[in-house]
């Protein structure tokens, strides 16, 4: 009804407006869902392993945090895709012997901790490490982060969760580890359903 109030060139005009509005908003739509399928691909097609860092009091051996880990299969990618974490999770970089390379904040989409660790007795069957070196609130794009000791592997989380999580030099952590049920934890966009429960040992 109120279209035919409009003049015959008015209404053209309107249309046309309308069609390309609506052509937009599908051209976006794709982009995103295309988007969101490459992020995700790399997960659903592969047999990612997930990891639980425990972190506990050797003196009551009650559990202080834990952290559900993905573990990084391209270790130069890391957290470079993802735009956020949530406090519980993290990325875990395991390596067969000691290393004393750097790690780059390159790329990176928010600050982090940098928790370094290094095997109990230097044993690569062991689960058990211990904290060697932590770099607080790594900020994006700064110089390279590096440990004055060697270190088996390091445990990537969220800036500030090592110190809320009363991460410490010298703590030790229990690995472990198993399948990843579901593709919920790679949800880096939002902020994912997926729980500890969900981890089979």
């Amino acid at each position: 009804m109120l279209f035919s109030l409009l003049p015959r060139g008015c209404l053209n005009t309107l249309l046309r407006l309308i069609r390309i509005l609506v052509a937009f908003s599908f051209a976006m739509t794709m982009a995103s869902c295309e988007q969101l399928e490459r992020i995700f691909s790399t997960s659903a097609n592969t047999d990612l392993t997930a990891y639980k860092a425990v972190l506990f009091d050797p003196d009551s051996l009650s559990i202080r945090s834990e952290h559900l880990l993905y573990e990084a299969k391209d270790k130069k990618e890391g957290l470079i895709s993802f735009y956020s974490l949530d406090a519980d999770k993290g990325m875990i970089f395991l390596y067969e012997g000691r290393v004393s390379h750097a790690f780059t904040m390159k790329g990176m989409q928010f600050n982090i901790d940098i928790i370094f660790l290094a095997r109990k007795n230097g044993n690569n069957g062991e689960r058990f490490f211990r904290v060697v070196h932590i770099e607080p609130d790594a900020k994006v794009d700064e110089t390279d982060f590096a440990s004055p000791h060697q270190y088996d592997a390091v445990l990537e989380v969220p800036a500030n969760q090592a110190a809320a999580a009363g991460i410490q030099i010298g703590d030790e952590m229990l690995l472990s580890w198993g399948s990843l049920v579901n593709a919920d934890f790679l949800d880096h966009d939002t902020n994912s359903s997926y729980s500890l429960d969900n981890l089979r040992e």
